[in-house]
């Protein structure tokens, strides 16, 4: 046989392999696999017509086209036993204000609608649901500012009736290059689009009738609508993107939540859709080609049918071009899309050969990392944080920039430690950390080699049981904090005439099981892979980003977590030095991913990869019962 024969045989084997490796990884992932179209029952889960109905962030785009569905099939009921329900819309604008724009712009069916707000179609005013007739349609508008992070308890303050469906539709974002996006845009777009769905979601749980017993039908729904870029790198919407993967992953999470109960979630994941939502973003009027977004009609008639029908996790919307992305995009985590040809055949030969090698214990090479003089570790006080800055110091000629609003537990060399007390959760950060003239500046003098953003907080319980202000804090530390600081760092870079740093995101194994009583901590967690994802694209796949996923560690933050701290689970907890010595082995290596994991963890990470519900019901069993069982025990909320 032939050279080039052997060599087109080995080349069709792997693509073969490769295929088989893509479908095993994709065929049973509920929160991956394109839905368009794909109903599953001809009994509607949520009647479109008799379920009353919040709708946020509904006066535009496809939240509007969708709630004029809604509308508009209430108007045409003709069934005199089948009561039409309430649709509640909730906006940040002025009624008056946006019926007369509906008006101007000769929108008779949202006109039509607004009009009808706190009237019926009869002119009856304020009717309950048990009185209605079947041809009456009541509508509501409940004006709130979700940046308000009482946006919740405002919107629930309003609704006085059982709720059968909530839809969360609310979307902001600003377009531009990631180093021009200040904080105060990151930290905006992060509260509409993830803490403000939590927040939303919570106080609403309260109004939609939660039952929890054994063989309950799902007849309620909570949808969140994520978009098809979820799973990709857009460095112009890094934020965005960002936001709407942890959405994603809230989502997944509270559906393993509320598994047995007779409410369920749905994450919808429209395509490239004609609005105005890109004018309103920034971008250039004329810079996209709109010929092939679909219209807001399609999408919120393809978004109703799933709604009221689809018993899966979450369908997508958008060309057969977008699904692909997106499919594409979950299957290779750490991945930017687009990058060239050939950096997306390294990523996926790395899922397919050697993506689990950086799992295993990792020795140093002497001098691996002898380029790195000047590093900054967020959370570097205690735990894993701490063991960072002493391998550092182990390893390199680093100066450390140790970031933590904790008193910091004492170093090796404490000479090459600036101890730099930041609250991360705060305002004001991107100014501290560009403010040279303090007296402990945050960046040194020169050029950033290594930045490791390992800070978070986890509160864990049921949503329900969590305050708001805690919901606010995950998001803040866990995920806006990391944007504000890897952009001023690039920005700091960028003035000394200095290629872009090396990036760690300490995120979590919750990629793969979810993570059912610690459901905003698994969402802020996700967004780090998409962040890293667009961070990776913006420099063309030039700078080395590594996505850290660790298992259970010998911590405070995982004792405190924890519904179980015998001597045996602890026991079997990676310690955060061994952990330490892994993700920096990982850095030295130039690799992508780093997992932090024991084997026994390990095997179930490899069985979650390819079948979610395995995962979900892994974190179920393992975390989200015991901690009930355990507060119930000792009298601790652990919501409903």
């Amino acid at each position: 046989m032939s050279t080039s024969s052997i060599v087109g045989a080995a080349c069709a084997s792997f693509g073969v392999y490769g295929c088989w490796k893509l479908w095993r990884n994709t065929h049973k992932s509920a929160n991956m696999w394109p839905q368009k179209r794909q109903c599953d029952s001809e009994t509607p889960i949520v009647s479109p017509v008799e379920s009353n109905i919040v709708l946020v962030g509904a006066t535009d785009g496809i939240g509007l086209a969708l709630a004029i569905r809604y509308f508009k099939q209430r108007q045409e009921n003709t069934d005199a036993s089948i009561t039409n329900g309430v649709i509640y819309i909730v906006g940040r604008r002025d009624k008056a204000e946006l019926l007369k724009q509906y008006k101007e712009e000769g929108n008779n069916d949202a006109t039509a609608m607004f009009t009808a707000v706190d009237n019926t179609i009869n002119n009856n005013h304020h009717h309950h649901h048990n009185n209605h007739h079947h041809n009456i349609v009541t509508v509501r508008y409940i004006q709130i500012d979700l940046l308000n992070s009482n946006c919740g308890v405002q919107i629930a303050a309003q609704v006085d009736i059982e709720i059968d469906l909530l839809v969360y539709l609310a979307s902001t974002a600003k377009v531009g290059p990631m180093l021009k996006e200040s904080e105060a845009s990151i930290r905006n777009t992060l509260q509409v689009n993830l803490t403000s769905p939590a927040l939303v979601c919570k106080a609403m749980l309260f109004k939609m009738g939660l039952a929890r017993q054994e063989g309950v039908r799902v007849s309620k729904r909570i949808v969140l609508v994520s978009s098809v870029t979820a799973t990709l790198g857009r460095p112009m919407f890094a934020t965005y993107v960002a936001s709407k993967a942890a959405l994603g992953m809230f989502g997944w999470s509270l559906g393993s939540e509320l598994r047995g109960s007779n409410i369920d979630v749905h994450i919808v994941h429209p395509g490239a859709t004609k609005t105005s939502f890109f004018n309103k973003c920034g971008v250039p009027k004329g810079m996209l080609n709109t010929s092939n977004f679909e219209t807001t009609e399609s999408v919120a008639t393809n978004m109703l049918n799933n709604i009221t029908h689809s018993s899966r996790l979450s369908s997508v919307h958008g060309s057969m071009s977008e699904q692909f992305k997106f499919l594409i995009g979950g299957v290779l985590p750490t991945s930017s899309w687009p990058l060239s040809v050939m950096q997306v055949a390294a990523s996926f030969s790395k899922l397919l050969i050697r993506a689990n090698v950086c799992g295993q214990p990792s020795h140093m090479v002497a001098g691996s990392l002898s380029h790195i003089n000047n590093a900054i570790v967020t959370g570097a006080a205690r735990g894993l944080g701490h063991s960072i800055v002493e391998k550092l110091l182990e390893h390199s000629p680093a100066t450390v920039y140790a970031y933590d609003i904790r008193d910091q537990e004492a170093t090796s060399q404490p000479s090459r430690v600036n101890p730099i007390a930041v609250d991360l959760a705060s305002l004001g950060l991107e100014t501290k950390l560009e403010d040279a003239t303090v007296a402990t500046p945050c960046l040194p003098n020169h050029a950033v080699e290594l930045v490791v953003c390992n800070a978070g907080v986890n509160f864990t319980g049921r949503v329900t049981a969590i305050s708001d202000d805690k919901f606010v804090t995950t998001t803040n530390i866990n995920l806006s904090s990391v944007i504000v600081l890897v952009n001023a760092v690039l920005r700091h870079n960028a003035k000394h005439n200095a290629p872009p740093p090396t990036v760690v995101l300490v995120s979590s194994l919750s990629h793969y099981f979810s993570y059912p009583g610690g459901a905003l901590y698994g969402a802020t967690k996700e967004g780090l892979v998409s962040y890293a994802k667009s961070l990776r694209a913006h420099t063309n796949g030039q700078a080395q980003v590594t996505c850290v996923f660790p298992g259970p560690m010998r911590t405070q933050m995982a004792w405190d977590c924890s519904p179980n701290n015998d001597d045996a689970r602890v026991e079997a907890r990676v310690h955060p030095d061994d952990a330490a010595e892994t993700i920096l082995a990982c850095v030295a290596n130039g690799d992508d991913v780093a997992f932090v994991e024991s084997q026994g963890i390990r095997t179930m990470r490899e069985k979650a990869a390819h079948n979610p519900e395995f995962g979900s019901n892994l974190m179920i069993n393992w975390q989200l019962k015991p901690m009930i069982e355990r507060g119930l025990a000792f009298g601790i909320d652990v919501g409903i």
